[in-house]
């Protein structure tokens, strides 16, 4: 996978938000004063905010270094996803979507609270995640990590 894809993948997975909210960040969104990332969403329409994790903190430094308004680079990374998939030989379709709700169970599965885990991800109700998004099996998670993992270069942080 390119570095490009990469950075995106990590933040995905460290801020576990939709793709299409992660293409709006600005460096402005970054509040160093409570390490946080501020942004309206897009499809909600509600204002968020998210503590920053070492590895979005350093890409945020880094599209600051470089002049950038948007902290992270999205032009063509859902070809370069779907690329690195098969590259990868992946059997399963693995989509954006499959990431944000492995991150949305293991969110669940260590506070074990889907409440919490809905609202990290910005659910309207908890219902949203039980329903849509929760793997009933321990093993269906770990298999998703894994190949994650294995992609993109990215240890899970479980």
């Amino acid at each position: 996978a390119s570095r490009r894809l990469r950075r995106a993948m990590v933040g995905l997975i460290d801020l576990d938000i939709r793709q299409g909210d992660l293409e709006r960040l600005r460096v402005g969104d970054y509040n160093a004063y409570d390490d946080h990332l501020h942004w309206t969403q897009h499809k909600t329409g509600k204002a968020q905010a998210l503590p920053v994790t070492k590895r979005v903190r350093r890409h945020i430094v880094e599209a600051k270094r470089q002049g950038r308004d948007f902290i992270y680079d999205t032009t063509n990374v859902v070809k370069e996803f779907r690329e690195a998939r098969h590259a990868a030989e992946v059997r399963r379709v693995l989509t954006l979507r499959a990431i944000r709700k492995t991150a949305w169970n293991a969110i669940n599965r260590k506070t074990r609270d889907a409440g919490k885990a809905s609202q990290v991800a910005g659910h309207a109700s908890t219902r949203t995640g039980i329903e849509h998004y929760e793997i009933p099996t321990n093993e269906g998670l770990r298999s998703a990590v894994n190949h994650i993992a294995r992609m993109f270069a990215v240890s899970g942080r479980r």
